[in-house]
């Protein structure tokens, strides 16, 4: 039996819920390209983004009522990526006004299914760690301000490699995640830091990938905090799962290596330990001048 006060479960509840309990409709929020890597047996994808927390579009409703009949103490069950997504909530609020009594939300979300059902998961993919060479990335289109900072010739594509540069910190985030924003404005007060220091400035820059993200979302997120400097796009996660990482945002910095390529010196995963990072990074930055 689902629980009798709609409200968040866990893996468990849904597990049983899914195996033993009146079918409920599973609705999975993420974006189509996301649901179709991966999404748990079952489930339905209708997007949700933070648009609709305004006003979720009427063909969008349409279909959710179409998939879960008229039945309105029908189970819906809704999910998105992880913890740190909101799509899911918001999803979860439209529904309930919808009139439907008995909405369900699993805040773990994809990531959370997958890592309590060890054969979903990827194989052979570790998290990177210092001295590791970082995956290439693909950033463009480049703009001319971004071009300038960043040193590159080739304005229609580049990689992370044609950064001219002897370290790269690079941040990892999603527009509509929460802990994001938070991540950003350390970065911020880092890259703040960095223009009043000049061997900093001279040595080190700053880049963003929107991981699950189209370009237009992640500079719309740009320009809503202010980020000072160039953002890029993962659009379908895959240099953020090279890097073995999973949850957002995770900061990287990377020092110039043989051939050109990144390699890994600091790992920031998560909101802690931020004044430690930079305290790392500067001393590194700055080693031998």
């Amino acid at each position: 039996m689902c629980p009798e006060n709609p409200g968040p479960l866990h893996t468990a509840e849904l597990a049983r819920i899914l195996e033993n309990g009146r079918k409920p409709l599973l609705l999975d929020v993420r974006p189509d390209y996301e649901f179709r890597e991966g999404h748990i047996e079952g489930a339905v994808n209708v997007e949700f983004d933070l648009g609709d927390d305004r006003h979720a579009a009427p063909a969008k409703l349409d279909r959710i009522r179409r998939l879960a009949g008229p039945d309105t103490s029908r189970p819906i069950v809704i999910y998105c990526r992880s913890l740190q997504c909101i799509r899911s909530a918001i999803a979860a609020r439209e529904v309930a006004n919808m009139g439907y009594g008995n909405v369900l939300r699993y805040p773990l979300g994809w990531f959370g299914w997958v890592a309590a059902h060890p054969a979903l998961q990827s194989e052979g993919i570790d998290p990177i760690k210092a001295g590791d060479v970082f995956p290439g990335c693909p950033i463009w289109p480049i703009e001319a301000e971004a071009q300038e900072y960043l040193g590159l010739e080739n304005l229609d594509r580049a990689f992370l490699e044609a950064v001219r540069a002897d370290y790269l910190l690079v941040q990892f985030f999603n527009s509509e995640c929460p802990a994001c924003l938070e991540g950003m404005k350390a970065v911020e007060q880092y890259w703040n830091r960095v223009q009043a220091e000049p061997t900093m400035r001279q040595r080190l820059r700053f880049v963003g990938i929107a991981s699950h993200d189209c370009l237009h979302d992640a500079r719309a997120f740009s320009r809503r905090v202010g980020i000072p400097f160039p953002v890029f796009t993962d659009p379908d996660g895959s240099v953020l799962q090279r890097t073995g990482y999973q949850s957002l945002p995770v900061t990287f910095l990377l020092r110039r290596g043989e051939q050109g390529r990144w390699v890994v010196m600091l790992i920031k995963d998560g909101l802690g330990g931020a004044n430690r990072f930079y305290r790392d990074m500067r001393s590194s930055v700055t080693s031998g001048y």
